[in-house]
């Protein structure tokens, strides 16, 4: 029977996505003039160091190594929620919601997040303890704001 290493197998698919997201921007790249295009680039680009930032987590062994890429993932992962949205309004045709004063203050809450996740050693608002879960599957790094285990 052949057996699956399933933190393989999972960290195999979430570079694969990330190298999916990479060759739709160079396919995107010449159409970029279509203001919908540039919106997906940018969503895709944002889940391409999301999936790949997390391929490399569950890659490398080691709190403070895992943390490191933790770090990165949210470089692009507090960006998806908002550059969809400005993808589907572009889509849709409502740029108004995404112009101005409006569409600028759309970027307070991932720039927050991001800055949160680089200053949490200061602060601890965004998780207070980490530590790796064996017991699962795969080797996971889980992380609480409040400090309690997740059993």
């Amino acid at each position: 029977m052949l057996e699956i290493d399933l933190q393989t197998l999972f960290m195999q698919h979430t570079f694969v996505a990330a190298v999916i997201c990479l060759a739709l921007i160079v396919y995107l790249i010449p159409r970029r003039q279509t203001p919908s295009s540039r919106e997906l680039i940018l969503l895709l680009a944002a889940v391409a160091v999301w999936s790949f930032c997390y391929g490399m987590e569950l890659r490398v062994s080691g709190l403070t190594a895992k943390l490191t890429w933790v770090r990165r993932e949210y470089l692009g992962a507090a960006w998806v929620g908002l550059l969809f949205f400005r993808f589907a309004m572009v889509l849709s045709g409502r740029t108004a919601w995404i112009s101005g004063l409006r569409g600028g203050s759309l970027i307070v809450v991932p720039v927050l997040i991001v800055i949160g996740v680089y200053t949490n050693d200061h602060h601890h608002l965004i998780w207070s303890h980490t530590w790796i879960e064996t017991d699962s599957a795969f080797e996971i790094e889980c992380r609480h704001k409040d400090g309690q285990s997740s059993k």
